[in-house]
């Protein structure tokens, strides 16, 4: 017997030559961060999928396909394009923790946005001491390093691939008041 699955509408997959688009497939019984956090399912299903070929100046349409089956290793980050009525939290994708703004870094991608951490914990301990394959982040600005400008910016609700992550560090609050800027970070004199 098939089990219940639900479908969440506008979600991209990145990996690290392309952007996958379409609906994501899962349990009904399950979150989203849940199910990708599940070490058992090793896949995602992706249904109207387009396929776009990212390189350094140029993003083209290679294909649409029906379906596809994506092995989650290869995944650098999930983005839902969610749009949620304002002051309405979304409670399946609710995360209960104090946020902290980061800089995260997953060649060729980097993202600014707020990482979710127990009030006394620091950010190295969010990766250190997380037993979930993806960190997830809100607040999103995310970019393509080598072509510089944003590929999307106020996500609510993105997972990155822990195993992707090359570095983090922290975002002054400031931050918070002024559009994600991957070139705004403060920089050392002649840097």
């Amino acid at each position: 017997m098939s089990e219940s699955v639900r479908t969440i509408k506008n979600v991209e997959i990145y990996m690290a030559t392309m952007r996958w688009s379409g609906d994501l497939t899962i349990p009904a019984s399950l979150r989203v961060s849940d199910f990708l956090n599940n070490d058992t399912r090793r896949f995602l299903n992706l249904i109207q999928a387009t396929v776009v070929h990212l390189s350094d100046t140029i993003q083209n349409i290679s294909y649409a396909l029906e379906e596809v089956v994506i092995n989650k290793s290869g995944v650098i980050a999930v983005v839902l394009r969610i749009e949620p009525a304002r002051g309405h939290a979304i409670p399946s994708y609710r995360v209960p923790k104090t946020p902290h703004r980061v800089m995260l870094y997953a060649p060729p991608f980097c993202m600014s946005g707020d990482v979710y951490h127990t009030a006394v914990g620091r950010p190295i301990d969010t990766l250190e001491h997380q037993k979930n394959e993806f960190l997830v982040m809100t607040d999103v600005t995310l970019w393509q390093i080598a072509a510089r400008t944003p590929l999307g910016t106020g996500i609510e609700f993105a997972a990155v691939n822990r195993q992707w992550i090359a570095a983090m560090h922290s975002l002054p609050q400031k931050e918070r008041q002024q559009a994600s800027s991957f070139w705004n970070v403060p920089r050392k004199p002649g840097g």
